[in-house]
């Protein structure tokens, strides 16, 4: 009893601390784009170097109190500041309701990682390999756990994933004379196979898709040839599909088999 009650209080603890992780994420990501280092001197403004208070650094409060610009300047907060603070939130609040205990810590753990990358692909179109790989590592980790066929399940879908968009990216190459996948979606559609195993790749492919297409409906206009040289932030979609996929369990029809990894890991 003890122990549950320690957990739980963990739990709280870290959904009441994820805002502040996600505020120091942001920062992260920013400071990754511009060159700028973030471990040297207190936090400040980037454009009046003014130093922050600790009432400007309180997640979501200080950008509401502030209406979303600095104190000091009025210069606009990006909105990756808030939006990552209410994002790793809510992630963290809906990862803690999942049932076995266990599974808790890896779905946190997948949550901030997909979010940051997610922020990453549409602020930059990039994802970072040590963030690819290192989610690619902790879902064959942790289908270790749940015994030899849980882990050969997740080598496929990883060898899997990236074998198909591989395939993907290559013949588009060849008919088009130009890239139409990056590899840092490959990597990443590797990653999602090693969480959800083979099977359930097409459900995030489907998903990811489907994202793209809206996205390509509501932010890509003109003439089709300038349109078809735009770019879309598929790994952004692929964030979103493996997080729906692994925390949600499948959405197609019931004749497929489930497909979520961890109730393959536990038996069910």
């Amino acid at each position: 009893m003890v122990t549950s009650l320690a957990f739980r209080a963990a739990i709280v603890i870290t959904v009441i601390a994820s805002p502040f992780v996600g505020c120091f994420a942001a920062t992260f990501i920013r400071a990754s784009l511009t060159g700028e280092r973030i471990f040297l001197g207190r936090s400040h403004c980037p454009d009046c170097r003014r130093q922050l208070t600790g009432l400007d650094l309180v997640p979501l409060f200080s950008w509401l109190l502030s209406l979303g610009a600095c104190r000091h300047c009025r210069t606009p907060i990006p909105l990756l500041y808030p939006g990552l603070e209410l994002a790793f939130f809510a992630a963290t609040l809906w990862a803690s309701q999942i049932e076995q205990n266990e599974l808790i810590l890896p779905a946190i753990v997948l949550g901030w990682v997909l979010i940051v990358l997610f922020a990453f692909d549409i602020t930059a179109f990039v994802l970072p390999n040590f963030l690819t790989y290192s989610l690619l590592a902790c879902g064959l980790g942790l289908s270790l756990s749940g015994g030899p066929d849980a882990g050969l399940e997740s080598a496929a879908g990883a060898l899997g994933g990236g074998a198909c968009l591989l395939l993907v990216k290559f013949s588009y190459r060849l008919v088009t004379r130009r890239d139409g996948l990056g590899m840092g979606d490959v990597k990443l559609f590797a990653a999602a196979g090693a969480w959800v195993g083979i099977e359930g790749l097409p459900q995030i492919l489907l998903i990811a898709s489907v994202l793209g297409l809206i996205y390509a409906a509501l932010y890509l206009r003109g003439p089709l040839e300038t349109v078809s040289l735009e770019r879309v932030p598929f790994g952004a979609g692929l964030c979103l599909a493996l997080w729906l996929t692994w925390i949600g369990g499948p959405m197609l029809p019931p004749d497929f088999e489930r497909i979520q990894l961890p109730a393959a890991m536990l038996g069910g």
